[in-house]
């Protein structure tokens, strides 16, 4: 017998050419989307995506596509999206992009929904949203010029200059990767009207992150020695929480900050000018640190600091509660504020809802 060799000639798979996906398409009134990329190693354990989608939408064509019974009435505004990721399944799956590209933009000049059954009114200038990839996670920005919101004449609220940023990461702890989730907010002012009582912020900022505790009780604050309960059987106070948030706290371990310059609260109930001079404060699972606040209403004024420590240790394992508050005021009219709760008024609403600086019903002092 003659012997034979057959031979198939086979691309590496290091060189095999990417499988192209067929480009998509989408046109209809209002709305314009297309959506390219290639898949490489399609078949293999770990795929690589690198994807290209693109969008624009105008609103007001829109509506003709959105069910009645959402209740929205008038959307008005432009739409422009634009995002491009470069990605493996396994980058996926663990949320970890260290060779990752992603990259997206969505941006418009301005936003406008009315939802007249529900007397909601929102509008937003220029809204951009940005999300990207680092060798951690992802991030998300979220920048707005302004922000408006009406709900008929119970509620209105406007932020300027909203600075907005999240990120989903992973970070080592004790040789393991674990998530940690971190928010934050910067606003150059907000103000908000409830009837016709106001109050506001300027420069005003909050961030907050919560990282997952290890299963081994290793990660987190530090056991404390636990007296016996019998010490505080005349005393006891009992914290409850839903079970919700417990297991939040036992599975997450929270820290964060509030900051604002200044800020006001005007209401009919209170007819004294009053003013926020300072907020400044920490938090974590365990303590809560006040740095400074500061309120002046009409004649009197009070500066207050302190902390309280041992949170977690008095929810879980009915440890020692610990606090402090020192406070210094150079007036404390208690006949004054007194008066103004006796002299204070229903807050029926009356005040207009466009006029956010009226005050009529405010005074300096009731001497």
């Amino acid at each position: 017998a003659t012997p034979r060799l057959a031979l198939t000639p086979e691309i590496p798979p290091p060189h095999r050419p990417p499988a192209r996906l067929p480009p998509l398409r989408a046109r209809i009134p209002g709305l314009y989307a297309r959506l390219d990329g290639t898949v490489r190693d399609v078949l293999g354990r770990n795929p690589r995506y690198a994807l290209q989608a693109k969008a624009d939408a105008s609103l007001g064509p829109l509506m003709r596509y959105v069910p009645e019974s959402l209740g929205i009435e008038q959307a008005e505004g432009d739409i422009h999206l634009d995002v491009k990721a470069n990605v493996t399944q396994r980058e996926l799956n663990l949320y970890q992009f260290q060779k990752a590209d992603v990259t997206g933009t969505l941006t418009s000049d301005s936003l406008h929904v009315a939802i007249p059954k529900d007397s909601i009114d929102a509008l937003l200038y220029r809204p951009n949203l940005l999300i990207g990839s680092n060798e951690a996670g992802i991030r998300l920005n979220a920048d707005f010029d302004s922000l408006y919101f009406e709900m008929g004449t119970a509620l209105q609220a406007r932020v300027r200059e909203m600075r907005n940023g999240a990120q989903i990461i992973k970070v080592p702890v004790d040789g393991q990767l674990v998530p940690r989730l971190y928010a934050s907010t910067d606003n150059g002012e907000i103000f908000a009207k409830i009837g016709s009582s106001r109050m506001g912020l300027r420069n005003a900022s909050i961030w907050a992150s919560a990282e997952k505790r290890l299963h081994d009780g290793r990660h987190g604050p530090p056991r404390m020695p636990v007296r016996n309960r019998g010490d505080f059987a005349d005393s006891d106070i009992t914290i409850a929480l839903d079970t919700t948030y417990s297991r939040l706290l036992r599975e997450w371990s929270p820290e964060g900050s509030i900051f604002a310059e200044s800020g006001f609260f005007a209401s009919p109930r209170l007819p004294l000018r009053t003013r926020l001079t300072a907020l400044s404060a920490e938090f974590n699972d365990n303590e809560i640190d006040i740095d400074s606040v500061g309120v002046v209403s009409g004649t009197s004024d009070i500066k207050a600091a302190g902390y309280m420590t041992g949170i977690r240790e008095a929810l879980f394992r009915h440890g020692v509660l610990e606090a402090q508050l020192n406070a210094e005021s150079n007036r404390l009219n208690l006949n004054e504020l007194i008066a103004a709760l006796q002299a204070g008024s229903e807050d029926i609403g009356k005040v207009a809802v466009a006029d956010e600086q009226d005050e009529s019903f405010v005074t300096d002092t009731l001497e």
